[in-house]
């Protein structure tokens, strides 16, 4: 069992690296040969197949990994991945429930950043340009880059294989492992802290749902959250985008701490532990009951986990070093 877990382990960890190569050196040189090619084109034209070619290397960038590690174990019997196409009614308060606990945490983050800043330590993110809305297509099209496309790819690598992958081995390991790749996937710090406990909650309702579909929906919302936010400010004075986006951000944590709330208060009405919320595929076995803690997370940092880790971290030490550079040059 133990080697079985292992061998996994490292299966997940070659998928990661797989991901990190191709996010950073595959995309990278596509956008940069796609803008090679189209010097000839109008700037709407340009903008037009720019969101649309992102949008397809994103997607090969999480779906690749996957591809690699079915490869990797094709002399094993294959996990339900939760593709099915249901959406149970219980997954519909845990969805709420996870946009507002994201966002909630999405402003603790910012409460983060401003003490980094403080603390003259910049923040790359601060450098990056923010969606534009130059054209009528624009909305749809960032809306499909930014919200839809990884919404779907994201959830299809960290929860429908990682988490899925771990769950045999206990909820608990699944979802804190999941989230914690989640977070770093972002490469940054100015996203590591909210997109790990986002990462939680996803998990979490992935567990509770065996299904994929409410992650990526709750998953898709609470990106085109942050996306609206930045149309709103594009096309409205800033006194009624602050506004519209106060009340919005309010109303949105407001309904996923009153559904948290009530399914927990519902478990303890029933005398019922607070997981397995909704569940409707149960796990048939659990290997982690005689699998111990430690001998899960010392499985867990297989070589080729540790190389990614370590590639990983850097990379957000780089990041951050790059952001320090803007903020000195600036």
């Amino acid at each position: 069992m133990e080697k079985k877990y292992r061998r996994l382990c490292a299966r997940l960890g070659w998928a990661m690296l797989f991901h990190l190569l191709f996010i950073n050196v595959f995309m990278l040189g596509g956008m940069l040969l796609y803008n090679l090619l189209a010097v000839t084109l109008d700037d709407r034209t340009y903008s037009l197949g720019y969101e649309l070619v992102y949008a397809v290397l994103y997607l090969a960038a999480f779906m690749l990994p996957v591809l690699l590690f079915r490869i990797l174990s094709r002399k094993e019997t294959p996990v339900p991945m939760g593709m099915e196409p249901t959406f149970p009614l219980q997954a519909i308060p845990m969805v709420l429930a996870v946009l507002g606990i994201n966002l909630a945490c999405a402003y603790c983050n910012s409460f983060f950043m401003q003490l980094l800043d403080t603390m003259g330590i910049a923040n790359l993110l601060d450098y990056v340009e923010m969606a534009a809305f130059r054209y009528p297509e624009d909305f749809v099209l960032l809306h499909l880059s930014l919200s839809l496309v990884p919404a779907f790819c994201e959830e299809f690598l960290f929860r429908g294989l990682i988490c899925a992958r771990l769950m045999p081995y206990g909820k608990t390991t699944a979802i804190i492992a999941s989230a914690v790749l989640f977070g770093l996937m972002h490469g940054n710090l100015g996203q590591l802290f909210y997109t790990t406990m986002a990462g939680v909650m996803l998990g979490w309702c992935y567990v509770e749902t065996r299904s994929i579909w409410p992650c990526v929906i709750a998953h898709m919302l609470n990106n085109l959250l942050g996306f609206l936010s930045e149309y709103w400010y594009a096309a409205l004075p800033e006194g009624k985008a602050v506004l519209i986006d106060t009340i919005v951000c309010c109303a949105v944590m407001l309904a996923g701490l009153i559904c948290l709330s009530v399914m927990i208060c519902s478990r303890r009405r029933k005398k019922l532990p607070l997981t397995g919320l909704g569940n409707t595929r149960p796990i048939s076995v659990q290997l982690g009951a005689a699998l111990p803690m430690r001998e899960r997370l010392r499985g867990f940092f297989r070589p080729s986990m540790i190389v990614y880790f370590v590639l990983a971290c850097g990379g957000i030490l780089f990041y951050l070093l790059l952001g320090g550079l803007f903020a000195f040059f600036e």
